[in-house]
């Protein structure tokens, strides 16, 4: 399989879609400067047949940030990306694979979906076996081989079909030799037998340790369980030593004379009479046992009551007597109580009320202050109207209008004829300024027609010029331009100054030198005027030119000039036309027409005297608006006036009788009733801890005469002809004193003929309790038996993983030598070493190290050497340089590549394998990626940054030109990356 076509859609540097067509390309090159975006090419079929970059995979931040998403396309609310691969097989069948991620809207999830010839696969791990399944030869799937289905395709794919830049030193510089291991342990397909076998060991390992877990779970019951019988029959042999054996019938003896007791005590009616021992002599003799037990317990209640009665010693009916004495005097200091309450109440009316008068008082004070004001006020105002009325000035106009109506009103038009006058004076300058402009405007325009004329004419001028020079110079290129006679003229102006004899140019010898020079020189002096002549005009026209366009740039400098001045007159009289009409803006019609009709023949001399008049007679109008003012003054404080007398008035009637503490008096008032209502309250306080008292008296009666009621009817319960007084309490103690003593006598003989009779019934079970221990004896030894077996496999599995690390690695061994003659060929083709030209890898207790030596690995083996005998030979990972292990790291990967069994894929992929070519052999890198295309039939993709590596493997690859691809990255911006490519 093949690489036909690749379309790449927003991934990584690429925005937007790149399609690139290999069809037929046997090789492709992909050149450019470094983060231009060829290892994304890369990476964009990596990612699309596997789902994963591992140069990326290792690292933490990329589960934090986007890095397969074009950053551009990742902004936006919708996105798509996706890679999308055509494949060619041997058959020419098409087979097409797509991945993509996707996002509707800013917040959704991205999706991801895998497409194969042209079916949308609804699961990821379906779609990713189904590509494993297309490119895999020979690995199979999990569902046929649990065995073999281990591979992990993406490591397989980056290890064996494409080079990254990382992955050269990396892997021969690695500071995990064990990593290296792991890597040529998992290409070479050997994993089963490493890593699988080690699971598969822990495996069994786990199994075990399970089997072992479930039979010490077994043993421990039972072990519980022998510790258990060992328990019992100690108990019961300890029981038959302790109380001897007994007959059947001295046992039932004993039992019925205690049971004759327990009638005589009236704990039963009727002797039980037991005739056999059984197990329902044992229930019943502990029935009896409970039954001793209750009346016992009845027997401690009564005592206990008699102890409580006995302490109190108090009569029920002194009790009685007390809660009446006490209830009498709760009911007497709860009346007094209440009274005071009541009386309490009153005076706090009282108080509330003359607060409020008090307040009240506030007010009523207060307002009279403001009517003596008022008062004061208003004949202060009348003063200063009088005042006013008795000036000459104003007594004069009076004279002269009859009144201050008239005055004013004269005066008022007066002023208004002044405002029109101003108004039609200022518009009238307005005017004579427009039409100022107006002129100034048309100078302007005229002087504006004529630059524009003389500049279109210089124009004119200066494209006739242009044409004169290029007639001219086009003469003189014709002597400047022709190499034969600038080479003559050099070998002429050599020949002048050098004395010789022969032509520099063909040799011929000449008669004489000073014929030639002769000739040369009036040819070369006749060229040298002829040029001199044309350079002449030629610098004269273009100094005409420049001075025409200097002429120009002034005149259009003036233009600009004209024509903002042109704009700023135009803005000015706008302004001024706008002054106008906002004079008019807010007047009437009728003011309008009157502004109109002022003549402009006596305006000046008639403003003139309006305004003298305004001044002469301004203070008299202003003494006549104070007056006015004086006027509403008054007024308004006589209403203010009115306005207090009417809120005093109201105080008074809503006061009512206590209307004479509103000035006084009311604050003596309320601190005779405060005091009288502190004297109450100190009284009900003591009222009230009477009553509390007498409560908790009656209470504690109550709760007295409850408890020793109680007491009475628990022992009357169990002694109905009980009396309570002291001679009955005193029989009634002793009484139960001898039943508790015979109780707790005949108590202990039952207990007594109950072990009696559990030793005469345990010979049997103790023969019984010994079978069952030897038989849980035989079961924990068998049980230990399989432990100590599972143990020592566990213990062989331990061993046994020691031991598979040197199997392991001589395997390894065994597989490499079958790639070292490969390796070594490619690394002495490319880059041969000056002494040690042949590689060896050698595997050791799962690391592997590359060490480098004069003989092959076929003529000697390495791998039976220790780690202390290793550490004597070289070692390339520690020696090479950094050139030597690139080259080292590509040689062991196309060994890799082209021994690989495992894929369809006829592809090989190097990403910009060297850093400086002078550190290898380039042509016979060539020839062996000649070689790869043509005699193994490999699609090489290549990539590097040095032009002319690029250009060298155009030039000696041995392909035509149609089956070598090229692409070149021109440049790189977030908005594209620039290409230039036959690969379209």
């Amino acid at each position: 399989m093949k690489i036909k076509r690749l379309i790449i859609e927003n991934f990584r540097v690429f925005n937007g879609i790149y399609n690139f067509d290999f069809s037929d390309k046997k090789m492709v090159l992909f050149c450019g400067p470094n983060g231009n975006g060829k290892t994304s090419i890369f990476d964009s079929i990596q990612w699309c047949l596997t789902g994963k970059i591992p140069r990326f995979y290792s690292s933490k931040e990329r589960m934090l940030f986007n890095y397969l998403i074009n950053e551009k396309a990742n902004l936006a609310s919708q996105l798509f990306m996706s890679v999308e691969i055509h494949f060619e097989t041997s058959n020419k069948e098409i087979i097409t694979i797509s991945r993509s991620l996707s996002r509707y809207t800013e917040n959704s999830a991205l999706v991801h979906k895998i497409i194969i010839n042209g079916m949308t696969w609804s699961s990821l791990k379906e779609g990713e076996e189904m590509i494993e399944k297309l490119i895999s030869k020979t690995m199979v799937s999990k569902e046929e081989n649990k065995e073999t289905a281990d591979v992990n395709i993406s490591n397989f794919f980056s290890n064996t079909q494409i080079l990254s830049q990382d992955s050269l030193q990396d892997f021969i510089h690695s500071n995990k030799p064990n990593e290296r291991f792991r890597l040529l342990e998992n290409v070479l397909g050997l994993k089963k037998f490493g890593v699988n076998f080690i699971e598969y060991l822990n495996t069994v390992k786990k199994l075990t340790k399970e089997e072992l877990d479930k039979l010490e779970s077994k043993r421990k019951p039972l072990e519980r369980e022998y510790l258990d019988i060992l328990t019992r029959l100690d108990e019961k042999e300890n029981l038959l030593l302790r109380t001897g054996q007994l007959s059947e019938d001295t046992l039932l003896k004993n039992i019925n004379v205690t049971s004759g007791e327990l009638v005589a005590l009236g704990i039963f009616q009727e002797p039980l009479h037991f005739t056999s021992l059984n197990e329902d002599v044992k229930d019943k003799l502990l029935n009896i046992i409970n039954e001793v037990k209750s009346k016992l317990e009845i027997l401690e209640i009564q005592d206990q009551t008699l102890k409580e009665i006995q302490i109190s010693n108090i009569s029920i009916q002194d009790i009685e007597k007390e809660i009446s004495e006490n209830k009498e005097t709760f009911e007497l200091k709860t009346k007094l109580n209440i009274k005071a309450i009541k009386l309490l109440d009153n005076i706090d009316t009282k108080i509330s009320s003359m607060e409020v008068i008090k307040e009240r008082g506030k007010d009523y004070n207060s307002e009279m202050e403001k009517v003596s004001s008022f008062e004061e006020s208003i004949q202060q105002v009348e003063s200063k109207i009088n005042k006013l009325l008795s000036d000459q000035r104003i007594i004069q106009v009076l004279d002269e209008f009859h009144n201050q109506k008239n005055f004013t009103e004269f005066f008022e038009n007066i002023e208004k004829k002044k405002i029109f006058y101003e108004i039609r004076i200022e518009k009238l300058d307005n005017e004579s300024k427009v039409n100022e402009l107006v002129k100034g405007f048309a100078v302007l325009e005229k002087d504006l027609l004529y630059n524009e004329a003389i500049i279109e004419n210089k124009r004119h001028n200066v494209d006739k010029i242009n044409t004169e020079i290029g007639t001219y110079s086009n003469d003189l290129n014709k002597y400047k331009d022709s190499t034969i006679n600038q080479m003559i003229h050099d070998v002429q102006h050599f020949l002048v100054k050098e004395k010789r004899n022969k032509c520099s140019i063909c040799g011929s010898h000449f008669s004489t030198s000073q014929e030639l020079q002769d000739e040369i020189k009036k040819q070369w002096e006749l060229s040298s005027v002829l040029m001199t002549d044309l350079e002449r005009k030629l610098q004269e026209l273009t100094t005409n030119k420049t001075l025409n366009q200097i002429e120009i740039e002034q005149i259009s400098n003036s233009i600009t000039s004209i024509k903002d001045s042109m704009k700023q007159l135009e803005n000015e009289k706008n302004d001024l036309e706008f002054k106008i009409e906002k004079l008019f803006f807010s007047l009437d019609d009728e003011s309008k027409k009157q502004i109109e009709e002022i003549s402009e023949m006596n305006l000046e001399s008639e403003y003139f005297q309006v305004s003298h008049f305004l001044n002469e007679n301004k203070i008299i109008y202003e003494l006549f608006n104070s007056l006015d003012s004086l006027k509403q003054e008054k007024a308004l404080i006589n209403q203010h006036l009115t306005l207090s007398q009417d809120f005093l008035n109201k105080l008074v009637s809503m006061s009512g009788s206590q209307a004479k503490f509103l000035i006084s008096g009311a604050e003596n008032k309320i601190l005779r009733l405060s005091i009288l209502r502190t004297k109450i309250y100190e009284k009900l306080s003591e009222i009230n801890k009477e009553i509390a008292t007498s409560q908790n008296v009656l209470k504690e009666k109550e709760k007295q005469l409850i408890v020793q009621n109680k007491n009475i009817d628990i022992i009357k319960k169990y002694n109905p002809q009980y009396i309570d007084e002291p001679k009955f309490r005193a029989e009634l103690w002793e009484s139960n004193l001898s039943v508790k003593k015979r109780l707790n006598n005949i108590s202990r003989l039952i207990i007594k003929s109950l072990e009696e009779i559990e030793s005469y019934f345990s010979i049997i079970p103790i023969f019984e309790l010994r079978n069952k221990k030897e038989f849980l004896e035989l079961s924990i030894k068998e049980i230990q038996q399989k432990i100590n077996f599972q143990t020592k496999v566990i213990e062989g599995l331990e061993e046994l993983k020691t031991q598979h690390s040197k199997i392991q690695s001589n395997l390894m061994s065994d597989y490499l030598i079958n790639y070292s003659e490969l390796i070594d060929h490619l690394f002495m083709q490319i880059c041969p070493h000056a002494l040690y030209r042949h590689v060896h890898l050698i595997p050791k207790n799962g690391d592997l190290f590359i060490v480098m030596k004069e003989k092959s690995a076929k003529d000697i083996r390495l791998s039976g050497l220790e780690i202390n005998e290793l550490k004597r030979e070289f070692n390339a990972s520690l020696n090479f340089s950094s050139a030597q292990s690139n080259v080292l790291a590509l040689c062991i990967f196309l060994a890799l590549n082209l021994s690989q069994d495992w894929s369809k894929l006829k592809l090989l992929g190097i990403d910009d394998p060297f850093q400086n070519l002078d550190d290898i052999n380039v042509y016979s890198f060539i020839d062996v990626l000649n070689r790869i295309v043509l005699e193994e039939d490999k699609q090489v993709f290549i990539s590097t940054h040095d032009e002319n590596f690029a250009n060298l493997m155009k030039l000696k690859m041995g392909i035509d030109d149609k089956e070598l691809g090229y692409v070149n990255f021109i440049s790189y911006s977030d908005q594209a990356v620039l290409l230039e490519t036959n690969c379209e």
